[in-house]
C-alpha cells in the first residue's frame, strides 16, 4: 500500500544529495527516485567496490532465491542490476496467515568487514545462508545454507571475518498455538 504523505515511495527508492550546496551541509536535489519494484525483502546492504571508490548495493527479492546488485559510482546508480539466483528461496510457505504475512521478508543481510562474504537470515522460518562476494565484479557465489533451528532476525560478522553471529529466537506464534 502507498503512503499518502509519500505517494511515490514504493519498492526501493533513492534520493540525490548535492553536498556542495547549503554551505557544504548538502541539499536534496531529487527524491523518491524509483530504483526497483516491490518484490523485495528487508535484506539490503552495501559493500565498497575493490577500487575503493564505488559501492555495490545488494538486496534480495521476496518469493524466490534472487539477489540483485547495483553499482553506484560518482556518476550515479547504474539502474540495471545484476541478478544472481542461488541459495535458499525467501518465501513464507506455510498455509494460512503465515503464508500471506511475508514474515520471511523480515531479517537482515550483512557483508563481512572485508566485503568478501554475505549472509542473511529470515524471521519466520530461519532460512539462513552465507555466500562469497567478489568486490571487483559484484558476483555472488558459493551458497552455504545454515540450519539455525528457529527464526532469525539480526546477524553480524566478527571483525576478523571468521565468525558469523545470528540472533535466533523461537518461531513466532500466530495465536492459538502452544
Amino acid at each position: 500500500t502507498s503512503n499518502p504523505s509519500y505517494p511515490n515511495a514504493i519498492g526501493i527508492n533513492y534520493a540525490e544529495i548535492d553536498m556542495s550546496l547549503n554551505g557544504g551541509q548538502g541539499s536534496v536535489i531529487s527524491k523518491f527516485n524509483i530504483l526497483k519494484d516491490t518484490s523485495n525483502s528487508e535484506k539490503l546492504t552495501a559493500v565498497r567496490h575493490a577500487n575503493g571508490q564505488d559501492i555495490w548495493l545488494i538486496g534480495h527479492e521476496y518469493g524466490n532465491n534472487r539477489f540483485f546488485v547495483y553499482k553506484i559510482t560518482s556518476a550515479g546508480i547504474d539502474t540495471i542490476p545484476q541478478f544472481y539466483a542461488l541459495g535458499p528461496e525467501i518465501n513464507t510457505w506455510q498455509p494460512g496467515i503465515p503464508a500471506s504475512s511475508r514474515y520471511d521478508a523480515i531479517g537482515e543481510m550483512k557483508a563481512s568487514p572485508d566485503g568478501t562474504k554475505l549472509a542473511f537470515t529470515t524471521y519466520y522460518n530461519g532460512y539462513s545462508a552465507v555466500f562469497s562476494f567478489d568486490k571487483s565484479t559484484g558476483v555472488i557465489s558459493n551458497p552455504i545454507a545454515l540450519d539455525i533451528s528457529g527464526s532469525g532476525y539480526g546477524l553480524t560478522f566478527s571483525p576478523d571475518n571468521n565468525l558469523l553471529y545470528i540472533g535466533r529466537m523461537d518461531t513466532i506464534s500466530t495465536g492459538g498455538l502452544p
